[in-house]
């Protein structure tokens, strides 16, 4: 009975192996992109662009899987590219709420 129980939870424990760069994708799609998304648009939050994010993100993740990319590369590839259209969303993120913050209290 323990052995099955051990045996199953080495099986989920390699499926959820499998599934970390699909997990990893939407993790980071919604952490990096979705938010900072969410922090420099002027309207209202739309539910609809998050999901479609997160959903971009799903699919890099299984494209990732499929073409067997592990770990190491698929951070390699983040630190190459990833992490600059990143770190460009955030800085355009602040630069408009504090350009927004400013250009109020000056009309104050």
């Amino acid at each position: 009975m323990e052995e099955e129980h051990y045996s199953r939870t080495i099986k989920m424990l390699e499926i959820i192996s499998q599934l970390q760069p699909i997990i990893y994708s939407i993790l980071g799609a919604i952490v990096f992109y979705a938010t900072s998304g969410y922090i420099k648009q002027d309207g209202p939050f739309s539910a609809k662009k998050f999901i479609g994010t997160a959903t971009i993100g799903a699919a890099i993740g299984v494209v990732s899987y499929f073409a067997n990319l592990k770990f190491d590369a698929a951070f390699q590839m983040l630190l190459a590219t990833g992490a600059t259209v990143a770190i460009e969303q955030w800085v355009k993120a602040i630069y408009r709420k504090l350009e927004k913050l400013f250009s109020h209290e000056k009309s104050a």
